[in-house]
């Protein structure tokens, strides 16, 4: 326990100081590409939002250290058929990167050029405040994190016997919808971007399904018993 302690600790001074040079890198990124300036508004803010970076790349880079010790801690006590979940552990952790990465795109891509034209259109000079830039992009990172964990807690849920996959099936309509009204509600108001959130959603639904079915047809397949060979006359 005492090692993993000073583990993170260490990690947590390398993501500190890796943190300062991205926040560099995202400042003199996001100026050029929008033509803006971005500010400070408290003596504070620049330490704070370092720290808040250093402890997101905290979470990503320690994250497998930290499941590995826990999957370490509690696999004894599970059963066999349990601990063949535990393969998808990796898979979250690629999952929610690809999410963080889709999430990137939106925000930089999508939303930030969005919300930048109405400046331009009212004509007034674009100052953006590091916090609140900063809190917009790491909540994009961190929103699609979570929804790119959606196949993984249904295939699960599905193999643990809570949820049947014809149950999954049937909830395709409702999942559209939620996921047109969630892709209206944190997008601009113009359908490409709502479709851009909104897919994914659906997607990832549709994907849980599909790989349900097929671990079904599978496992039937493996319990059928063998077809006797006739002997020649």
């Amino acid at each position: 326990m005492l090692f993993l302690l000073l583990f993170f600790l260490l990690l947590f001074g390398a993501a500190f100081y890796c943190s300062v040079h991205i926040l560099q890198w995202l400042v003199g990124y996001l100026s050029a590409a929008y033509n803006v300036n971005v500010a400070i508004l408290s003596p504070m803010e620049a330490v704070l939002n370092i720290m808040q970076l250093a402890l997101l790349l905290l979470l990503i880079i320690g994250l497998p250290a930290l499941l590995l010790w826990a999957v370490s801690y509690v696999r004894p006590a599970l059963y066999a058929h349990e601990r063949r979940y535990l393969h998808y552990v990796p898979l979250s952790l690629i999952f929610g990167l690809l999410g963080s990465a889709f999430g990137w795109y939106l925000a930089t891509s999508v939303f930030l050029p969005y919300f930048e034209n109405f400046s331009r259109m009212l004509n007034v000079q674009n100052i953006w405040s590091l916090n609140y830039l900063l809190g917009f992009v790491l909540t994009n990172l961190l929103v699609f994190f979570l929804v790119f964990q959606i196949p993984l807690v249904v295939i699960i849920l599905r193999g643990l016997g809570f949820i049947k996959t014809a149950k999954l099936a049937s909830l395709r309509k409702i999942v559209i919808l939620i996921s047109v009204v969630v892709g209206a509600l944190i997008t601009p108001p113009d359908a490409v971007s709502q479709l851009i959130v909104a897919l994914p959603f659906y997607l990832l639904f549709e994907l849980s399904i599909q790989y349900c079915r097929l671990k079904e047809k599978i496992q039937a397949r493996e319990k059928r018993p063998p077809r006797k060979k006739r002997g020649k006359k």
